[in-house]
């Protein structure tokens, strides 16, 4: 670690590894940083809060372990200690990852990685002014988000609370199997971590399922409940619309340990074209019938 007091004072250093408290033993660090550095002016450190200007940290991995874990590893609390009160002007991390753990044996640890993040204006017990740019795993793209995070909730991350805008562009669907395009997609959302509430819409003007591989405009709206905990998605309703047919779905999305998703949804279409759906999944052009199509129907695809 390297320090420098004048003309403010300055501390960096590398392979940092934060341990929580009473984790006796623990192998795992809570908190682990390649790098970081942070700059401060001197007279703000002898009055409280203690005044930061900048910190900025490369490499940052936050692992959260299942609450159950955590109480198990960490033990009973200690005798409490006085904690420092910090007031952070800015805090600035490159190519970080968090990783929520859950104790559910059919699903998977959530993995964020979050390529940029600026947090403002950051203190003890108030929300945290952030944006960010997020590397999405599944369809693949980037997610630029704005908006206020916190205060954290040490016991209970899900209780966190968020709230923002997003922008979520030039997702691929191809990689995904048996569908193909790329998807686009705005809207808000306002919740805490383990229920967000969410309101966009999506255009995907090149949609295609791979039996046929015909591309069809697909623009939808939707309001969804995401648990940001496990990664479910429940919808309710999607609004939309494949080229000249309207329809609506509502169901769920959710995550199956190791496999993928299992999507369950009710389909409503009140009065379609079938030529749209004909057009979609099969090869043959022109569609073999046309004419109006009113159905109901649930679908079900299994993980993967």
């Amino acid at each position: 670690m390297a320090v420098a007091l004048f003309p403010h004072l300055e501390v960096s250093g590398d392979s940092l590894r934060i341990y929580a408290p009473g984790a006796t033993g623990a192998s795992q660090p809570l908190i682990r940083l390649d790098h970081f550095s942070f700059e401060a002016g001197l007279i703000g450190l002898f009055f409280e809060p203690m005044h930061v200007r900048v910190v900025q940290v490369t490499g940052l991995q936050i692992d959260i372990p299942p609450l159950e874990m955590r109480r198990q590893t960490f033990g009973k609390p200690g005798k409490r200690v006085g904690k420092i009160k910090i007031l952070v002007d800015e805090i600035i991390c490159d190519q970080s990852r968090l990783i929520i753990g859950t104790a559910r044996p059919n699903k998977d640890p959530l993995d964020f990685e979050l390529k940029h993040i600026d947090l403002h204006d950051i203190s003890p017990g108030a929300p945290w002014r952030y944006h960010a740019a997020i590397t999405n795993a599944v369809p693949r793209g980037e997610i630029n988000a704005a908006g206020f995070f916190g205060p954290w909730q040490t016991d209970n991350p899900g209780a966190t609370s968020v709230s923002g805008h997003y922008r979520f562009d030039h997702a691929d669907l191809n990689p995904i199997n048996g569908i193909g395009g790329i998807l686009s997609s705005v809207g808000a959302f306002k919740g805490q971590l383990d229920k967000i509430v969410v309101d966009g819409r999506t255009e995907t003007p090149d949609f295609s399922l791979d039996s046929a591989n015909h591309a069809l405009p697909l623009h939808t709206r939707f309001h969804a409940v995401v648990d940001g905990i496990t990664g479910d998605t429940y919808l309710d309703p999607v609004e939309a619309n494949l080229r000249n047919t309207r329809f609506t779905t509502r169901g769920s999305v959710t995550n199956v340990k190791g496999r993928g998703h299992t999507i369950e949804l009710d389909v409503d279409v009140p009065d379609g074209q079938i030529q749209d759906f004909l057009d979609l999944a099969v090869k043959t052009e022109p569609a073999i019938l046309t004419g109006r199509i009113s159905l109901r129907t649930k679908l079900h695809i299994r993980p993967g």
